[in-house]
């Protein structure tokens, strides 16, 4: 498993989660997405965006993941 998978499985490591746009001013499908990383108890960075659908949204997860863990020489 790679440690992007790891942190994305684990929930001592992230938080996150999906739902679904309700607004008619964006198309039907769009989903929200908020991402904590929780392995420092001090600081908990989070990050969020929107995509047209849920499997883009997860990749986007695992992508932001991926980008954090460059950023502290983990990856």
């Amino acid at each position: 498993m790679s440690s992007v998978e790891e942190y994305y499985k684990d929930k001592k490591l992230t938080y996150h989660k999906t739902w679904e746009v309700k607004d008619e001013q964006f198309p039907e499908g769009t989903v929200h997405w908020i991402l904590f990383i929780i392995e420092d108890e001090l600081q908990t960075p989070y990050y969020y965006g929107m995509e047209p659908d849920i499997v883009k949204a997860e990749a986007q997860i695992k992508w932001t993941i991926a980008t954090y863990l460059k950023s502290q020489n983990a990856l």
